[in-house]
């Protein structure tokens, strides 16, 4: 495994040929040596979207969700590919040590990914999703489920949804609205 990295650091001046272009001469007055450049942009990626939609700053008015974390976790795969790089540099592949981190970022691979198929069933219909969201968010979770449910002409089971919402948080005026 060989770790490339995305780093400019200046080298030493070298005599310039006279018929070099401009960038060709700026493009060898580079050369690429450290990860600390990579380290930055990868953790600005992991940071920079995620702080409108952490209430910190400012009120959005939603629970951080899954929406809002797709580019963070890309800043954080990154991430984890440059410090598996660096761990894994000078490794040869026969090694135990590599075999058995190959084993195992294999094993975490496939985890994530029953994951994710997991997941990807709650996004069946807006019913499932909205029952696979009650025990993170109880009161929008019901309140959404009471209107899916009245949508689809279930009003008995939409009132008690709207009910167990307002148990949580009886100043939903949406809720109210709807029962």
């Amino acid at each position: 495994m060989m770790h490339n990295s995305n780093c400019i650091c200046v080298k030493p001046q070298e005599k310039v040929k006279e018929k070099e272009t401009v960038k060709v001469q700026i493009a060898k007055k580079y050369v690429y040596s450290t990860p600390q450049a990579s380290i930055i942009v990868f953790i600005a990626f992991m940071v920079l979207p995620f702080v409108p939609a952490c209430n910190i700053l400012f009120y959005v008015g939603f629970v951080v969700a899954e929406r809002v974390l797709y580019i963070p976790s890309i800043g954080f795969c990154l991430l984890l590919g440059l410090g598996a790089g660096s761990l894994t540099r000078n490794w040869n592949r026969n090694e135990i040590r590599c075999r058995i981190f190959m084993l195992a970022l294999m094993i975490t691979l496939l985890t994530m990914c029953g994951c994710t198929l997991r997941r990807n069933l709650d996004w069946h219909d807006e019913e499932s999703l909205f029952r696979s969201a009650l025990h993170i968010n109880p009161p929008k979770a019901y309140g959404n489920l009471g209107s899916v449910l009245t949508t689809q002409g279930r009003i008995a089971e939409a009132e008690v949804a709207f009910g167990r919402a307002l148990k949580y948080r009886p100043n939903m005026a949406d809720v109210h609205y709807n029962l």
